[in-house]
């Protein structure tokens, strides 16, 4: 039996492989180009710099990225009076998020002496400000994190981008197909960080999805590659009536899950990008968080849902 392995883009990682896809049908992939050197504005701006991974900034003082990006060491230890088992039913994505068993809906303090910063600005090493993360949020089930800034970045630096809470259109899929998607983080691959010092950006075509996923293709990096290490946590953007909005979170590549969250139509090539959308609903028969609901309890704000007539653009 063929193994499809989930591929960790902060670390490049190879995690368990999975059940291999069977019967999918397959199309030829599409070019997107190269990426290139992201534009130093204000709200370009909103995909930060973590290090090791790439984050988006959806308030003035919460960032969106991926769960795995937040690292043992800086969560809060579990009870052992807490047994209970969490998502049983998705393994593949409890395992990508580090095993998560926190209340989704409160806030994990991080020791301020111990935690980490996040970089706003255009340039690794030109980062114009630096915030340390002072607690954390994960949902069940879900390779997708909130992190809660010690203070307010001013917005003359950055401009925080909104979160798609609900899909504009029924017909999701002629949406996505329709839609003008863009990739933007800080993933170096191969490279070195005094060859790429900008964040970079490029076009991304949609390909196809399941019940938790949308799996597409974004620009190519060095030696063809289209997700690499330090991508973890970038956001998928699009632009709808006229502004940029977060749609999903990447966490790499790979089809976790597909007993509950089903298999793709068109089987994703090698070279695909995973990311776990924002509008996501709880999945049933699982414990997996409602992620709208989750973002609109700690960012009411930031959470975006299109009039029933938008157009794309």
């Amino acid at each position: 039996m063929r193994t499809f392995p989930l591929i960790l883009a902060c670390l490049g990682l190879l995690v368990q492989p999975l059940a291999a896809q069977i019967g999918i049908a397959t199309a030829p992939a599409l070019s997107n180009g190269q990426a290139r050197d992201d534009r130093a504005t204000a709200s370009h701006n909103a995909v930060v710099y973590l290090g090791h991974c790439s984050g988006t900034l959806i308030t003035e003082f919460i960032v969106l990225t991926a769960a795995h990006c937040v690292p043992a060491q800086f969560r809060a230890p579990r009870p052992a009076t807490d047994s209970a088992p969490r998502c049983a039913a998705l393994p593949d994505q409890h395992g990508l998020q580090g095993g998560a068993w926190q209340d989704p809906f409160e806030w994990q303090p991080i020791d301020i002496r111990k935690t980490v910063s996040v970089g706003f600005g255009a340039g690794r090493d030109d980062l114009r400000m630096a915030v340390k993360v002072r607690a954390y949020s994960l949902p069940l089930c879900a390779d997708v994190a909130l992190l809660q800034l010690v203070r307010r970045v001013p917005p003359a630096l950055v401009t925080p981008m909104q979160v798609l809470a609900k899909p504009p259109a029924a017909d999701l899929d002629a949406f996505l197909r329709s839609a003008d998607m863009r990739y933007a983080g800080w993933g170096l691959g191969e490279r070195a960080a005094r060859d790429l010092p900008r964040r970079q950006t490029g076009r991304v075509s949609y390909w196809d999805r399941n019940a938790c996923h949308l799996f597409t293709l974004p620009p190519e990096r060095a030696h063809g590659a289209r997700v690499v290490q330090g991508d973890s946590g970038s956001p998928l953007i699009l632009r709808l009536d006229g502004r940029d909005v977060v749609a999903g979170v990447l966490f790499g590549s790979g089809l976790p899950d597909p007993d509950i969250c089903g298999l793709p139509l068109l089987r994703p090539p090698a070279r695909h990008g995973t990311y776990t959308p924002t509008f996501r609903n709880s999945l049933p028969g699982t414990d997996a968080t409602d992620l709208a609901a989750w973002i609109a309890h700690f960012a009411s704000k930031a959470t975006w849902e299109p009039e029933p007539s938008t157009a794309l653009e």
